[in-house]
C-alpha cells in the first residue's frame, strides 16, 4: 500500500475501486493465508496486469473481485465449503450478470438479499446452482427464501449478503 493510500484511510481506498490483496484480508476479515489461496486457486482474480507479474509487483484487484471477496469469505466463515466449490461458486457469479446486479441492490438500496447455493442436478455442466432472492423488505425477502428452499429439495447453503458487503456500500 502506498504511502499516500495509507494517510487517506480506509474508506478514500474503497472509492478507489481498486484493492490490494492486503485491503481484502482487511475487508473480509479474513487471514491473509486465505485471500492468497483463493487468489491463487482462481476463485478471485487479480487484474490481468498485477496477476504474476513478478517481484515486486503487487496483485491488484476490482470493485467485483472484491464483491466476490467478501461473499467467498462469508461462505468460507458459515459454512467451511472447500476450494473446489468456492470456485465453482465464483464462476457461476462472475458468469452470471443478474446476480452482480442483484449484489449492488442488495448493497445500494439496502434491501435484505440472499445468496443461494444448491446442488445442481447431475446432468448440468456445473456442480452447483447459484442464485438470489431480495425483496423490498424483511418479510418480503424472507417469504421469498421460504418458496426458494420449499423448491431445493436437497442441502442449500444460504447467505444474507448485506452485512458481507457492508463494507462496500460507502461508493
Amino acid at each position: 500500500m502506498s504511502r499516500t493510500q495509507y494517510v487517506l484511510g480506509w474508506s478514500d481506498r474503497i472509492a478507489m475501486d481498486e484493492f490490494s490483496l492486503a485491503d481484502l484480508t482487511e475487508l473480509t476479515k479474513s487471514k491473509r493465508r486465505s485471500v492468497q489461496l483463493w487468489a491463487e486457486a482462481g476463485v478471485i482474480q487479480a487484474e490481468h496486469s498485477t496477476d504474476r507479474a513478478g517481484t515486486g509487483t503487487h496483485r491488484r484487484f476490482s470493485r467485483d473481485e472484491a464483491t466476490l471477496a467478501c461473499l467467498i469469505a462469508g461462505l468460507t466463515r458459515h459454512f467451511h465449503l472447500p476450494i473446489g466449490v468456492l470456485l465453482q461458486v465464483s464462476d457461476s457469479i462472475r458468469r452470471t450478470a443478474a446476480l452482480r446486479m442483484m449484489f449492488d441492490i442488495a448493497v445500494k438500496k439496502r434491501r435484505p438479499c440472499y445468496l443461494v447455493v444448491q446442488p445442481a442436478n447431475i446432468e448440468d455442466d456445473q456442480r452447483f446452482r447459484v442464485s438470489t432472492v431480495s425483496g423490498v423488505d424483511e418479510e418480503n425477502a424472507a417469504q421469498a427464501l421460504a418458496k426458494t428452499l420449499i423448491g431445493a429439495g436437497s442441502a442449500v447453503a444460504v447467505l444474507r449478503i448485506n452485512g458481507h458487503l457492508a463494507a462496500l456500500s460507502e461508493t
